[in-house]
């Protein structure tokens, strides 16, 4: 949760804060004072992300409505691609958040950091992500790919 704290969105750091009081208020007085002082942390706070130019809220939309996005990525040699990707996952590191997608320039799963992201805008149509390789057989769910 801490690391979620640190490293999430206001979207996320909200979720966590409010997961961990809840957890906390049915906790015994000696398991609430080993929550308030733990023996391991998350390490070191990254709260100086890069800003995004996509809003993380249109990528979590684009996840859960499983929609096709037409991005503009800029690399880290500021070269500046058009690419068709699947949105899959949104994931925090220690000092950049990626979004995970199936990219289908490259036909191969991809991670593109957030804030290099120009421009994210609908695709023209949508379709289960149980169907870009591998993700039907990597589903411990079988009701997810059915």
């Amino acid at each position: 949760m801490r690391y979620v704290n640190q490293r999430g969105d206001g979207v996320l750091t909200s979720a966590a804060a409010s997961a961990l009081a809840k957890i906390a208020s049915i906790l015994s007085p000696d398991a609430q004072e080993a929550l308030t002082a733990p023996v391991a942390l998350a390490g070191p706070s990254h709260n100086d992300f890069p800003d995004n130019a996509v809003p993380l809220s249109r990528l979590r939309e684009a996840i859960r409505r499983q929609t096709r996005l037409h991005i503009v990525y800029i690399d880290r040699e500021r070269r500046r691609s058009e690419r068709t990707v699947w949105p899959i996952q949104l994931g925090f590191m220690d000092l950049a958040r990626v979004l995970v997608a199936w990219c289908e320039m490259r036909q191969a799963f991809r991670f593109f950091r957030t804030d290099r992201l120009a421009s994210a805008v609908d695709g023209d149509w949508t379709r289960s992500a149980c169907l870009l390789p591998g993700v039907a057989n990597a589903s411990s769910d079988a009701r997810v790919c059915a």
